[in-house]
């Protein structure tokens, strides 16, 4: 959830990879926030926890599946490091968010046909003011 003008969004993980978070001038860093069970494993009832997060005004938001940063046994910290060049490098130019989402793309998965893992790449941009 996001709340407009706070400067503040609210996240919660269901076993995913952390959302990094894309900063003008600020670089990019990984949100904070705890890693609950994956979205149906049934192991009773066991609640989500959530986190509250500053995002400075105009940041974008990362989501994406491990299929983006690695395969099956590859290490997902050095995938994420990998997926965080590209994205300082492009919102300095600020390109908008579906080219700098091509490029992304193409730089991480330079063969997609070869590539056989599902991939997604979401980002959203925040209000600038």
């Amino acid at each position: 959830m996001i709340i407009p003008g706070a400067g503040t969004v609210t996240i919660c993980s269901a076993g995913h990879l952390p959302v990094l978070v894309v900063g003008a001038g600020q670089g990019v860093r990984a949100l904070d926030c705890p890693v609950n069970m994956a979205l149906g494993v049934d192991v009773g009832d066991v609640p989500f926890e959530q986190a509250r997060a500053k995002t400075p005004p105009g940041a974008t938001l990362v989501l994406y599946t491990d299929g983006l940063i690695g395969t099956p046994g590859s290490d997902m910290e050095l995938g994420i490091a990998e997926l965080t060049v590209p994205l300082r490098q492009l919102f300095a130019d600020a390109p908008g968010l579906e080219k700098a989402a091509d490029r992304v793309l193409a730089g991480l998965l330079p063969d997609p046909e070869s590539h056989n893992a599902d991939v997604t790449l979401l980002l959203a941009q925040l209000p600038a003011a």
